[in-house]
């Protein structure tokens, strides 16, 4: 029993270990940007005021709790001028063949907006746009890793296109989940016979 328990406990583990996030400041919670905030972030600024990000097109703005009703910091790509040609990326350690999850919450300038999402600059989500007036909308997909990868985030029209709340995570394989399954079972009727 004491080596089933062993096995099992394992398997949760790698499972656990898999479901972890890998993207660093994907809430953008961090430093902040004041209350009702709009601050210009560039390369000049860009390490301390969006760490483990890189910006790209020179322009984009933290925004504070409050600004068109945001409810929490996030990251404006189309800048602190509304430029279309500008936004955020980050690398992350996803290992290839491996299936992941990616989640963000978005806001775009109804009908006036959207924004793409590029993994090793290969089109994964285009001209995402807002279908709900101002409210702040969830999008979810998987892509497979073909090694590392570098998540970038684009503005794709010229006036506001907000991030928040980005995760990358592993999806569990099913067999391994299957596995954990079976264990648990397992324990459950030995203990029971016990």
């Amino acid at each position: 029993m004491l080596k089933q328990a062993l096995i099992l406990s394992s398997l949760v583990v790698v499972t656990a270990a898999n479901a972890q996030n890998l993207v660093l400041n994907g809430d953008f919670e961090s430093p902040s940007y004041g209350s009702n905030g709009h601050v210009r972030i560039d390369s000049s600024n860009a390490s301390s005021l969006l760490p483990n990000w890189n910006v790209i097109g020179d322009n984009v703005a933290g925004i504070g709790v409050g600004y068109l009703s945001a409810p929490s910091q996030e990251v404006d790509l189309s800048g602190y001028a509304d430029n279309g040609t500008t936004g955020i990326s980050q690398s992350l350690a996803t290992v290839a063949g491996t299936t992941y999850k990616l989640k963000f919450d978005y806001f775009t300038n109804y009908g006036n907006s959207s924004l793409n999402v590029l993994l090793n600059d290969a089109p994964l989500v285009s001209n995402l746009q807002s279908n709900d007036g101002w409210n702040r909308q969830t999008y979810t997909t998987t892509f497979l890793a073909t090694g590392a990868t570098n998540l970038k985030f684009m503005s794709g029209a010229n006036n506001v296109s907000h991030i928040d709340n980005v995760s990358v995570e592993a999806v569990p394989e099913p067999a391994s989940m299957a596995a954990i399954g079976v264990g648990l079972v397992g324990l459950i009727r030995r203990r029971r016979k016990a």
